[in-house]
Parts: C-alpha cells; structure tokens; sequence
C-alpha cells in the first residue's frame, strides 16, 4: 500500500498486489494485481493481471483483466 501522503518513484517487480493511494512513478513487472484508489496516481509502465483504476492513471498498461 503506497498511503495518500506517499510519493514512490523507482521499478517494482514481484508484487501480488499493489493498492496506489498516493502517487507511483514507476514501471512494475511481474504484479498480479494494481488498484489505483480515488486520489490516487500512477504512472509508468505495467505487466498486470487486474487493473482496478479509480483515480489517475497515466500510463501503459499491460493487463489480461480489467
């Protein structure tokens, strides 16, 4: 969980889930599932299963369900 006061820049790889409540600046492989909370922001590039998107997502991607 990145909290709405957190801001993560950087590559993350090997996530089961990742809830973005915050802003992620970062290219992510290898995550089964992102939820991007109200308020929240991501952007750079993903390799996911389940993309949950309710706030801002500036990014691409790459998911199997959405």
């Amino acid at each position: 969980v990145v909290g709405r006061e957190i801001t993560l820049s950087g590559a993350i790889s090997a996530c089961e889930i990742l809830v973005v409540e915050g802003c992620v600046d970062a290219n992510i492989t290898d995550c089964r599932e992102i939820e991007v909370a109200d308020g929240g922001t991501f952007r750079g590039e993903a390799e996911i299963e389940v993309a949950e998107i309710k706030g801002r997502c500036s990014s691409k991607v790459h998911h199997s369900a959405l």
